[in-house]
């Protein structure tokens, strides 16, 4: 008589009917979560997890510094959630005194007239746009062309030799200096 080989099976697909569903379960979980947070932005900001917890981020050490001249210092900076992660690379104008290396101006790189990005030039002692030809003095400040502010300084500290800087966007071709809030 031939043995009935049926039972072994049984428990066997039982095993993968509970590993599918189960899958299923999560697939359906992870949809659900997404949908609400594109669907209710006030949720996502409530849960939202940020890069770092404060506005203030390191960019470099204060000794990297070169005193008393102009430098461009690249990073990143990171908004939003794991949904919608931007991670942007910047740069900003940085110069310290050489007399008292805590004395630091940091200045954003892009022209208050329509956002292009302005260049140190050592030799004239000024910042120009090559856009629309606008320049600045070697404190930020208008001299001439069509920019109606002087360049925008950017809120920075020093923590255990690090610098730390929070970056800002600001509207452009306006007078006064109008910043931009971001969600």
């Amino acid at each position: 008589m031939p043995e009935d080989t049926s039972e072994p099976r049984a428990p066997r697909r039982r095993f993968l009917a509970i590993w599918v569903q189960s899958l299923l379960a999560v697939v359906g979980l992870v949809a659900v979560v997404s949908g609400i947070g594109l669907l209710f932005p006030s949720v996502r900001k409530r849960f939202a997890v940020s890069k770092i917890s404060s506005p203030f981020q390191p960019i470099c050490t204060v000794e990297s510094l070169a005193p008393n001249e102009w430098q461009f210092v690249k990073f990143e900076t990171v908004r939003g959630g794991w949904w919608d992660r931007v991670v942007q690379q910047r740069g900003v104008w940085v110069q310290c005194d050489g007399s008292r290396p805590d004395a630091i101006r940091v200045l954003s790189p892009e022209c208050p007239h329509k956002g292009c990005g302005l260049n140190w030039q050592a030799d004239k002692s000024q910042f120009t746009c090559p856009c629309h030809g606008g320049t600045f003095d070697a404190d930020g400040k208008r001299k001439s062309g069509p920019p109606r502010r002087s360049m925008d300084p950017l809120n920075f500290r020093i923590e255990q030799g690090q610098l730390l800087i929070h970056w800002q966007d600001f509207q452009t071709d306006v007078a006064k200096r109008v910043a931009i809030e971001h969600s």
